[in-house]
């Protein structure tokens, strides 16, 4: 299906150095851009796999392997998990930016039909709607608080940064910074109406403020802080206050009999419906009442049904939603990457079609199985993906060692989960891998492991790991990457000190080579 995004001329300040864009079409298996600035053909390249032998990547560019014994070369034929393909269109976030798939702090749609989003912990990027980069803005470098958030007014976009706020206009000229306002409050909501949004005083006020950063008015004090803000066009102010939706009308807090649980973060009004934000990408569409309509309609909160459903990771968990038609919609995840949605109306759901930004960082290595598809630790890409194709097989990874191949494909490979865990990461590249959450240090999984390689013991597969230092451990996994149990440790001794080991290539098994 075809989305055209029609956009009024409008004139943007000539000093902005930027232009406005008249169209886009937006296709769900074919993307084009159409009168744009600059037109950007995709690179889709077929793999080109020689054997059977898994090749770790150094770098995330296609390669192409050439098999002359007297000339072997590697040429650049395209780029992967990067929106903007090339050249000054390549998307970039700041180098200050975590490791961890955080920081993101929402999205917005602009009159000019641009999307903005911050790219790490001092900047923010706007895009056309095919990603590519359009221009970059700086913000002040802050910490990764909760309550941080971007929001629009009028023609300005408004920054919580450590409970300060700041401003950037949409006419702004690429690479300037945004501006701090007056007033400091500790939470905002994502709305606002007739030039003023909603906020939280330091001293637990709720407060309307102008987009200039000043008071327009004090509506109440609450006793309990809310997690969200909301404006609508009724002049109430809605409210979670301890998982609870709220409502303030009239200047006071409405006593509610029954009041409902809002069933996630962000809340958020688009059109007739509200939407709420949960983990492993979860998005929740609800009514005027707060009940399910249909529940959830994107990801599936690994916590909320007796089942499973394909989450997003980069998503993780939605901070905010822009429509930019009436089927197609843009959602921002903690990760400072953008995701286009399209409403499937019969299915009562969204899909996603579309990836934007450039690729998270990695902690950790990059894999290349026999069929072309390439991993990285949150997900992997197929060798002929165009580069803006949303993530595949989705885990909830934020980082792993080398990763390893048994004889049947599967992939195994010691990883990193939530953040700061050590697990264990196995299965086929074709579907969402395994991860088993060492809590109980049952098989003695590290957080900061390099090389791995499995071999084979007594017929049994046996991964052998290391840390950096050198210390190393043994670990039996069944035929389907699972670990059975711990084997005890391993030292790598050499004539000459190593600082730090980095990778194994394994001849066969008894023979391995290691890298320091």
């Amino acid at each position: 299906m075809k989305y055209s995004v029609n956009n009024n001329q409008h004139s943007a300040s000539g000093s902005t150095g930027f232009q406005p864009v008249e169209k886009y079409s937006v296709f769900s298996s074919q993307y084009s851009v159409e009168n744009s600035q600059e037109h950007c053909t995709p690179v889709r390249q077929k793999p080109s796999i020689i054997g059977k032998m898994p090749i770790l990547l150094g770098v995330f560019l296609s390669i192409l392997l050439t098999t002359s014994l007297s000339a072997q070369k590697i040429n650049f034929v395209g780029v992967m998990g990067n929106s903007g393909e090339s050249g000054s269109n390549l998307s970039k976030f700041s180098d200050n930016r975590s490791q961890k798939l955080d920081g993101g702090l929402g999205v917005h749609y602009d009159r000019f039909g641009t999307l903005w989003s911050t790219a790490g912990l001092d900047q923010v990027n706007r895009y056309t709607l095919d990603g590519r980069l359009v221009a970059s803005y700086k913000l002040p470098l802050r910490n990764n608080h909760y309550t941080n958030k971007m929001i629009d007014c009028g023609d300005q976009l408004i920054f919580l940064l450590d409970q300060k706020l700041h401003s950037l206009s949409i006419l702004a000229k690429p690479g300037e910074t945004a501006k701090e306002l007056p007033i400091q409050v500790k939470i905002i909501g994502h709305s606002n109406k007739q030039g003023l949004f909603p906020a939280l005083s330091s001293n637990n006020e709720v407060i309307l403020v102008k987009e200039d950063g000043t008071l327009a008015k004090t509506v109440t004090k609450l006793k309990h802080t809310p997690y969200s803000l909301f404006l609508t066009e009724d002049d109430k102010i809605h409210m979670v206050i301890n998982g609870y939706y709220e409502v303030i009308k009239d200047g006071k807090l409405v006593v509610q009999e029954n009041p409902q649980l809002y069933g996630g973060d962000s809340m958020q009004k688009i059109d007739n419906n509200w939407y709420a934000h949960a983990w492993h990408g979860t998005l929740k569409r609800l009514d005027n009442t707060i009940s399910p309509d249909p529940g959830i309609v994107l990801g599936g909160s690994s916590g909320s049904f007796i089942g499973h459903l394909i989450g997003n990771f980069e998503v993780s968990k939605g901070t905010a939603m822009a429509k930019i038609n009436n089927n197609l919609f843009a959602i921002g995840g903690v990760g400072h990457i953008i995701h286009l949605m399209e409403w499937k109306e019969k299915e009562g759901r969204f899909e996603i079609v579309r990836r934007i930004g450039p690729l998270s960082k990695v902690r950790g290595s990059l894999a290349l199985d026999s069929d072309g598809r390439i991993l990285v630790p949150f997900g992997n890409w197929n060798w002929n993906d165009a580069p803006d194709t949303p993530l595949r097989n989705g885990t909830g990874k934020s980082g792993n060692g080398q990763t390893a191949f048994l004889d049947n494909g599967v992939a195994v490979s010691p990883s990193i989960i939530y953040s700061s865990f050590p697990a264990w990461s196995y299965g086929k590249l074709d579907t969402e891998m395994k991860t088993i959450h060492d809590s109980s240090k049952k098989f003695n999984l590290k957080h900061d492991t390099t090389a791995n390689t499995v071999l084979k013991k007594d017929n049994n597969n046996v991964a052998y790991y290391v840390v950096s230092e050198g210390i190393g451990y043994r670990l039996q996994i069944n035929p389907e990457g699972k670990p059975e149990k711990a084997l005890g440790t391993f030292k790598m001794t050499t004539k000459s000190p190593v600082k730090k080991w980095t990778t194994f290539a394994k001849i066969n098994n008894d023979k391995v080579l290691a890298a320091g």
